[in-house]
This record gives C-alpha cells, structure tokens and sequence, in this order.
C-alpha cells in the first residue's frame, strides 16, 4: 500500500493469481480491479467494500453479474467468517 491508498499485489483464489491493476484502501473502504480468464478470453473484476475492526461487506462484480459477501473476523463473534452472497445480472 501507498501512502496515498493505492494498492498493488495479487490475489490467488482456486482460479490462479492474478495481479492487482488498480484499486485504494483507505480507514474503511476498499476498492480493486483484476484480470482474470473467462473461457476463451480475459475480464475485469471489480471488489468494492466496506470494514470495521471486525466485519467486513461488499461487491464482486464481472461482466454485469455481482455477488454481496459479508464476514466477521474469527473470534469476534463465532469461530468462523460468516458469508452470504446475492446474484444479480445476467450469468450467460
């Protein structure tokens, strides 16, 4: 992380690593954008949120179709991170 919030990295998930093209965290937001492989060609995804010192809440987005997740950090208030998730968009 900058000093002025940018952000840099990567981000590894069952789907592979991909690199952070841009994105900020700030006292409690967060917004970054990866590329990742979609079948035959590449897409943008979009992670936007918010945090406290223990939840956490947002938006994954890719292609006009968006997942909500929550989750609340180990031993806050059960054992386990909490997530939920909301479809919208067109999955095709």
């Amino acid at each position: 992380m900058s000093t002025d919030g940018s952000i840099s990295g990567t981000l590894t998930s069952k789907r592979g690593t991909a690199s952070i093209l841009s994105g900020y965290l700030s006292a409690d937001k967060f917004n970054f954008v990866i590329n990742i492989s979609l079948g035959p060609s590449f897409a943008d995804v979009t992670f936007t949120g918010t945090f406290d010192g223990t939840t956490l809440k947002g938006n994954i987005a890719v292609q006009g179709f968006s997942i909500d997740f929550t989750g609340v950090k180990p031993g806050s208030s059960s054992s386990l991170a909490r997530f939920s998730s909301t479809q919208q968009g067109d999955a095709r």
